[in-house]
């Protein structure tokens, strides 16, 4: 008679739960020719770019499955000229000056 251990059979839905649940990730490029990255697993809360002195040009998300927006702010609080958008590239046009992030 086999007899299997119960926890072994969480193995498999561990492992493809690790899949389903990989980083969002986000990668910014400037007008100057920069281009900086940032990820993460859940809500980025309100982070403060690296770069704040040129436009942002474009932007890519890649999301998961607790992140599917990233909204860019003017302020380093999170709380002025929001410009939100889903998964997926965009081109920021005219290029705006961002100081800030929030991703969801």
């Amino acid at each position: 008679m086999l007899v299997l251990n119960p926890h072994l059979l969480l193995l498999p839905f561990l492992f493809l739960l690790g899949f389903a649940n990989a980083d969002w990730k986000l990668s910014i490029s400037y007008a100057n020719g920069k281009q900086i990255t940032a990820h993460g697993f859940r809500n980025s809360g309100c982070e403060v770019l690296a770069i704040s002195n040129s436009p942002v040009a474009t932007f890519y998300l890649e999301g998961n499955i607790n992140v599917d927006t990233v909204a860019f702010y003017t302020d380093t609080m999170c709380t002025a000229g929001e410009y939100k958008r889903g998964t997926g590239s965009t081109n920021v046009s005219p290029d705006k000056y961002f100081k800030a992030y929030k991703t969801w």
